[in-house]
């Protein structure tokens, strides 16, 4: 099985949100679950899915455009952001790489902003 354009579908670990950032699950190549802030992330949902279900995740180095995130605080359009807890992003390093760029400012935790992954 190939993946075309950068998406790939895969099984839900947990009840997930559209716009957050997910790791495989342990021992796991076919399911996903929130990427903590301290966790490298495969990529970003970009749709909801219970658990269970399948979802359509991002991939990073591979999506071609700009995807859609869940702010954890605060965020200013330009600002460098970087993983946060259950799979948002923010603008405090937690020892993992940066996400990438917020194009858009969020005004609080909660926000979706457009943001490129450049991981």
């Amino acid at each position: 099985m190939y993946t075309k354009d950068g998406v790939k579908t895969f099984t839900a670990g947990e009840d997930l949100a559209k716009g957050r950032r997910v790791k495989l699950s342990s021992g796991s190549g076919t399911q996903v679950e929130y990427a903590d802030a301290a966790d490298d992330y495969i990529g970003v949902t970009l749709a909801a899915a219970d658990s269970g279900d399948s979802v359509p995740v991002a991939l990073k180095r591979a999506y071609p455009g700009t995807v859609e995130v869940e702010a954890a605080a605060a965020i200013s359009a330009g600002a460098t952001i970087y993983g946060a807890a259950d799979g948002k992003v923010g603008t405090t390093s937690s020892g993992t790489d940066k996400f990438g760029v917020a194009l858009e400012a969020a005004s609080a935790a909660g926000a979706v902003i457009e943001a490129v992954m450049d991981d």
